[in-house]
Formats: structure tokens, C-alpha cells, sequence
């Protein structure tokens, strides 16, 4: 049902205490019984209060998890990890809030400087959670950099393009060592060349008479971008 349903007590409708007991859910309705209480020497009152079920406790309900975020309701960070933020705006990260719950954030209120949290990862605090701009990168945003950067964005891509931001993501790519695809080529050679052991890839002939394919050039393309760390290098090299 994704609704949490409890019993309050009260003796002057004014000061109000969980019930005793438990409830008992029968057919998907929960059910309690209370004994003996109109034979007591003072008047009990009692109400129902009713809330969203959260059951990973990550200040995000259920029914809004599997949804809206499509997150898992049983973990708190299933949509990315814990953020710290900057909650009182004082330039000091000073809370850490779910993955799931800065999600759900991000969606309803974007991250621009009038909505979304102060200080949640973006655009160069060099991954310490605090904001050197006004405007904080979303995984949305993120996400769509990556599409256009990278062979397809990642959950930990994203969130290394919100702690770092666009110029330093960018510069981090161009130090990484650059992943060849001669490597490969060679490898299959020599391999056709001498025992044979792998057949991974494309050849005709027979006897000593063997040879490679042409196609095998994508293979090693294909290998580079999916494997390779150097991911932008990969992509401007395929544009």
C-alpha cells in the first residue's frame, strides 16, 4: 500500500502517544484491537495517522522511489551516493543527505541558484561538495555532456562531472594516457602468425596461407570505446 498507518491515544484530545499494541494486517488491511477501554476509570481517545511509507528512511516515500525516481525503496543511495552539502550556506559542508533524496531534489527543483541545494557538487569545488558558481550541474546536465563527450554517460561519470565540473573533467580526460588500438592489431598478428590460440577476430586462408580481415580495424575502434578511461579522447577521435 506504501502508506504507514499508526494508532495515537490521548486523554484531553491535546497530548498525544503512540498506542500500545501492534497492528495485524489481514487481506492487505491493518487491523487493532483495543480491550477493556470503556471500562476504565478515565476516557481514552484514540485517531489514525497516516503517512507515506519510507522504508529505507532516506526522506524519500516509497510510492515516489518506484514512481517517479524508479529508485530502490530499500536503499537509500540506489539512484548515487551520499552528498555532502553546504545546508546553512556558510562556504562549510555541514550535512550529508541520501543519494536518492538530492535526486529527487534535483528533479523537482533543477540545481539553479533559486532551487536545488547550495553547495551539492558542481561546477569545480574541486569534488568538495561546494559550489564555486551560482549554478550547480544536475545529472540530467551532466548526463547530456557525457552523451556528447564520451561513448554514453555512467552513473560514475555523472557524478564526477557534478564534483569537478565541465573544465576539469575536461582536463583530467586529456592527462589520462591515451588507449591504442595498434596493440590489438598487433596481438591478432602475431597470433595468426604463430600458435593460433585466439580466434576472437576475423581471418581467411588456411595452412600458412592465413591472413586478416580488414573489419578487425573496427574491432580494435570498438574496443577502445567501450574500455577505454580516455573516453573523450575516443570520441573526438571518432568525430
Amino acid at each position: 500500500m506504501q502508506k504507514q498507518q499508526t494508532v495515537w491515544q490521548s486523554g484531553n484530545l491535546t497530548d498525544w502517544s503512540p498506542a500500545t499494541g501492534t497492528p495485524v494486517t489481514l487481506d492487505g488491511v491493518n487491523q487493532q484491537t483495543f480491550t477493556d477501554v470503556l471500562n476504565g476509570p478515565s476516557r481514552i481517545f484514540y485517531k489514525v495517522r497516516v503517512n507515506d511509507l519510507d522504508r529505507d528512511g532516506d526522506g524519500v516515500s516509497d510510492w515516489t522511489e518506484q514512481h517517479v525516481l524508479g529508485s530502490d525503496p530499500l536503499a537509500a543511495n540506489s539512484s548515487r551516493s551520499a552528498t555532502g552539502v553546504d545546508a546553512n550556506q556558510d562556504g562549510v559542508v555541514d550535512t550529508t543527505y541520501s543519494g536518492d533524496y538530492v535526486t529527487l531534489v534535483e528533479r523537482l527543483q533543477g540545481t539553479a541558484a533559486a532551487g536545488g541545494f547550495p553547495g551539492s557538487g558542481s561546477g569545480g569545488g574541486g569534488g568538495t561538495g561546494i559550489a564555486s558558481g551560482s549554478t550547480a550541474i544536475s545529472r540530467t546536465q551532466a548526463a547530456r555532456f557525457l552523451t556528447q563527450s564520451t561513448f554514453g554517460p555512467t552513473v560514475e561519470d555523472i557524478q564526477a562531472v557534478q564534483e569537478q565540473g565541465y573544465a576539469s573533467w575536461i582536463t583530467q580526460q586529456a592527462a589520462l594516457p591515451a588507449t591504442l588500438h595498434s596493440p590489438y592489431i598487433l596481438g591478432i598478428y602475431n597470433d595468426i602468425r604463430g600458435q593460433r590460440t585466439g580466434r576472437g577476430y576475423s581471418y581467411g586462408g588456411s595452412d600458412n596461407e592465413y591472413f586478416l580481415f580488414g573489419n578487425n580495424m573496427m574491432t580494435a575502434f570498438a574496443r577502445g570505446a567501450v574500455n577505454g578511461q580516455d573516453q573523450l579522447r575516443q570520441r573526438m577521435a571518432f568525430a
